[in-house]
């Protein structure tokens, strides 16, 4: 076998055999997982270092020419995408460090391009009927009328709440600074009259979650929340641009994604109405 190779890197750690294949002793760890993450820039997000810890722990012991293999076995649906670009990430970093010779081949997976549940505003209704409590019907229709992702309403305080303008500071994506815009705070004034946070955590939102599906028989999940305001917004002819400022989605494709649940006849009634 030693025979069969041509080439070494620098370190003489790294070996390619004549068909271009890649022999290295690079093996996922929690050390280098801990080395890649503090390499990354000042002000990352907890939601980007969970996000990469969620995909490197199923990856641990496994070779980088061994990826794509292993993400197709696991059986990720649609979220295999996302794996796929941290790890893409972390192998571009394999190289800047010199711990690779050159990136191994990891195909982009094809996704089915699915419409996703989207939670309209008669859902909302009996979903908030069902609460059993302030706080809940307030963190329900914060989501919905703001777009806020899970994370930056979790981390919401009442020094955030600006009741008179109906708009709230939040930390988004990137470590930003940003506001969110509501429409009804009765709920949130009750709430946040006695109490600094939502005191709730992302177990106990998503438990507020279950209980309301098996109660209502409504399938829904906190990000159909966020594509229901992206659609609802759409519905009432808000121009997109105006949306996609709203709810601080960077890219316009992103908005495009997330209003797929609008129907023909929510969009013919939009132009009806301004024609």
């Amino acid at each position: 076998m030693i025979d069969d190779m041509v080439a070494y890197s620098t370190d003489g750690v790294h070996w390619f055999f004549e068909d271009g294949s890649m022999v290295t002793d690079v093996v996922v760890n929690q050390e280098l997982i801990i080395e890649f993450i503090a390499s990354r820039r000042s002000g990352l997000s907890p939601r980007s270092i969970e996000s990469y810890i969620d995909t490197f722990k199923r990856f641990v012991g496994c070779k980088p020419s061994d990826f794509n293999k292993r993400l197709n076995a696991l059986g990720l649906g649609n979220s295999k995408l996302h794996h796929w670009r941290n790890l893409s990430v972390f192998c571009n970093w394999l190289v800047d460090c010199r711990k690779l010779t050159r990136k191994p081949r990891l195909p982009k997976p094809y996704i089915e391009d699915k419409i996703q549940p989207v939670v309209t505003h008669e859902q909302l209704s009996v979903l908030l009927d069902s609460c059993i409590c302030d706080r809940d019907k307030a963190i329900l229709l914060l989501l919905f009328e703001s777009g806020l992702r899970l994370s930056e309403a979790l981390r919401i305080e009442k020094k955030d709440i600006d009741f008179e303008h109906k708009r709230v500071r939040v930390v988004i994506k990137g470590n930003r600074q940003a506001f969110a815009v509501f429409q009804t705070d009765t709920y949130l004034k009750d709430w946040f009259s006695h109490h600094n946070t939502f005191e709730l955590g992302k177990s106990g939102l998503h438990s507020i979650v279950r209980r309301l599906v098996a109660s209502t028989g409504i399938g829904f999940s906190i990000h159909a929340l966020r594509r229901g305001f992206a659609v609802e917004l759409t519905r009432q002819g808000i121009p997109g641009r105006i949306v996609q400022e709203l709810g601080h989605w960077q890219d316009y494709k992103m908005l495009q994604h997330y209003t797929k649940g609008l129907s023909f006849e929510q969009a013919e009634k939009v132009y009806r109405s301004n024609t």
